[in-house]
């Protein structure tokens, strides 16, 4: 896939129009699905994920009253021309606009945009970010134009005090060129950063022995300086770890292995895909999953949600995903979203579930592939909520929650005449 370089004005015309939605729908694609994953082989999973069932459950593991709509939630129209990565505090988020060379704070009450922050090295641009109250994180690279037969490989990661303005280069870029032998989907540059309310950063990035290319994950300790490389693959080709996401003193990632030479089995790239956690006081790691295809997961106290891929059923002709939950007392994954789930119109058996979040109410996903999603799953109540109608959901729209924090969720309206309409919805408290 090829990006066409970004313009500089995103807001005057009909060409710049599409211009950003090229730019918007990439870093949507680059940022929800990754590279690592569709188009793999796998042997089942012992502990198959159970269906979350109660007395009232009906045939495919539906209820009657697993649906509500709670449509009073306050919606706010966003301004366009800016991607959302992280949310700063109530009300404010960090984002980019199309030719990622700041880093803006959005209020979201007033829709004002405030730059903050320039990238480090004025030749790159910003891939990826994230923040807590006190650090802002992020990735740059070389290169705005993706070019899958020139990959960019030269990067560094930049940590910056909010308060103070001090600036830490984490880490940068071991590669001199970009000339190894490894498959199309693998990277130079590490595709995000994740920062926790104690100042660590983790993050997964690619390093050379020799002519190989290995993965690593690293856990950086911004307040003492210290980096500690949590794993490591010796060779991307066989094994390659990616996904990392940190709560707390634990960290979760993907550990995905052995490429997929027959995808009769599953549609992804590697034939495996195992769930790890690492506690950052013990110093010590757990495997989550064995020889099944669980990936993507992202943890809240004592929980965590992920991404399952399902071996194909006879006849299958896509890639079809599910949204799983585990309570890590007792390491039992529950199916939370899936092809019956009454969140969809029907049955939807070929479908990219993708990028989980989860909090102290809600968990949240994204459909890709132009499938609409309006709804988020209230675990404590067993409970899908519609948080959004769907009069504008038609055939010439797509409306797509991209991403979600607490309780801002939000939204882009795709047509098909090249415009997007962003906006927030305000999730009101469900008791």
């Amino acid at each position: 896939m090829v990006e066409k370089k970004h313009s500089d004005k995103l807001e005057n015309n009909k060409g710049d129009r599409l211009t950003f939605k090229s730019v918007y729908l990439l870093l949507f694609f680059v940022i929800i699905l990754g590279g690592v994953l569709v188009n793999n082989f796998s042997g089942l999973f012992k502990n198959k994920p159970e269906l979350f069932k109660d007395e009232n459950d009906i045939s495919n593991g539906v209820s009657s009253h697993q649906i509500e709509s709670r449509l009073d939630n306050k919606i706010i129209d966003m301004i366009p021309d800016i991607f959302i990565y992280d949310k700063l505090r109530e009300g404010v988020f960090l984002g980019v606009k199309g030719d990622l060379k700041d880093i803006y704070a959005y209020d979201i009450n007033n829709n004002s945009l405030k730059k903050i922050i320039r990238v480090k090295d004025e030749g790159n641009f910003i891939k990826s970010l994230s923040c807590n109250s006190d650090w802002i994180v992020w990735v740059e690279n070389e290169v705005l134009i993706m070019d899958t037969s020139n990959k960019p490989f030269k990067w560094q990661i930049v940590a910056q005090n909010i308060l103070t303005g001090e600036q830490i280069v984490i880490d940068k870029s071991p590669f001199s060129s970009n000339k190894f032998e490894v498959p199309m989907h693998i990277d130079y540059t590490p595709n995000k950063v994740s920062i926790s309310n104690e100042d660590v950063v983790v993050y997964c990035r690619n390093d050379f022995r020799g002519a190989k290319i290995i993965s690593e994950l690293i856990c950086y300790d911004i307040k003492s300086k210290e980096r500690k490389v949590i794993a490591q693959t010796s060779d991307v080709i066989k094994e390659l770890i990616m996904e990392c996401n940190i709560y707390g003193d634990n960290i979760v990632w993907s550990r995905f292995r052995e490429l997929n030479d027959d995808y009769e089995y599953r549609f992804t790239r590697y034939k495996y895909s195992d769930l790890y956690i690492y506690n950052i006081k013990t110093d010590k790691t757990e495997q989550l999953t064995k020889d099944d295809f669980y990936h993507d997961a992202y943890i809240f106290e004592d929980k965590v949600v992920a991404i399952y891929v399902p071996p194909n059923k006879p006849n299958q002709t896509a890639y079809n995903s599910e949204v799983v939950l585990m309570n890590l007392n007792n390491k039992k994954f529950n199916t939370i979203v899936h092809e019956d789930s009454p969140c969809y119109r029907r049955k939807e058996d070929e479908m990219v579930r993708c990028s989980p979040k989860i909090d102290s109410k809600y968990i949240s996903w994204s459909n890709s592939g132009g499938f609409s999603n309006r709804f988020i799953y209230d675990y404590k109540n067993n409970k899908f909520i519609e948080i959004y109608d769907g009069t504008e959901d038609t055939h010439d729209n797509t409306i797509v929650m991209y991403d979600r924090f607490s309780n801002y969720a939000l939204f882009y309206i795709a047509g098909t005449d090249g415009d997007i309409k962003k906006f927030c919805v305000i999730i009101n408290d469900i008791k």
